[in-house]
């Protein structure tokens, strides 16, 4: 298994930083409502999908310990792969969006489909057995979710016109405004309601 991501998990996080600082920068500096909502639910976002990361990079690494004399290796092999490509998208995500915010909200929304699509697993390296597995019907109610945000933030591309400007604009500012909702809800239940002691990337 490579060890490449596994040994420099503990500085992934940093990779999200310039990125995040930038989104904030625009989430209070944006010239349209719009624009400012959606930065910062994509500022909060980077700064989730960072800590998770390291979390799922540590999960990894503290599971292989454990793994070494089972048949695991193979499924922590593929498992790292689809984190690490996880991370890899998430991160272009995020500096597309500090180019055009809608553009990297989508790649980084696909970022996530692509990890529940290929996420087959689940780890908790402090149990037995610390590799579950995590089915497509386990996955489907996330993987609803994320095709839902994949088909609103398209509604963002419609297109202006003399007629219909100040319904684009009213559009765009409830899709920013639902998305920051949906984050920060997403992280109460996460971390104020559930509060699990270890989660995976989801």
């Amino acid at each position: 298994m490579s060890s490449i991501w596994l040994s420099v998990g503990r500085f992934v996080p940093l990779l999200f930083i310039p990125a995040g600082a930038r989104l904030l920068w625009q989430a209070v500096y944006g010239e349209a409502a719009a624009q400012r909502l959606l930065a910062l639910a994509l500022m909060l976002f980077c700064l989730e999908l960072a800590n998770m990361a390291k979390v799922d990079l540590d999960n990894i690494s503290l599971t292989l310990k454990r793994a070494l004399q089972q048949a695991e290796d193979d499924q922590l092999s593929s498992f790292l792969f689809v984190v690490s490509s996880t991370i890899v998208l998430e991160l272009i995500g995020f500096y597309a969006a500090l180019v055009s915010l809608p553009i990297g909200a989508i790649v980084i929304v696909c970022s996530q489909l692509w990890f529940n699509l290929l996420a087959k697993l689940q780890l908790q390296p402090g149990q037995t057995p610390a590799v579950i597995s995590f089915g497509l019907l386990q996955r489907l109610p996330v993987l609803l979710a994320n095709g839902a945000g994949l088909g609103l933030l398209s509604l963002w591309f419609v297109p202006n016109s003399a007629l219909a400007i100040g319904f684009v604009i009213q559009l765009r500012q409830w899709l920013a405004g639902g998305l920051l909702a949906l984050v920060i809800l997403f992280l109460l239940i996460k971390y104020v309601i559930l509060r699990p002691s270890s989660v995976t990337n989801d």
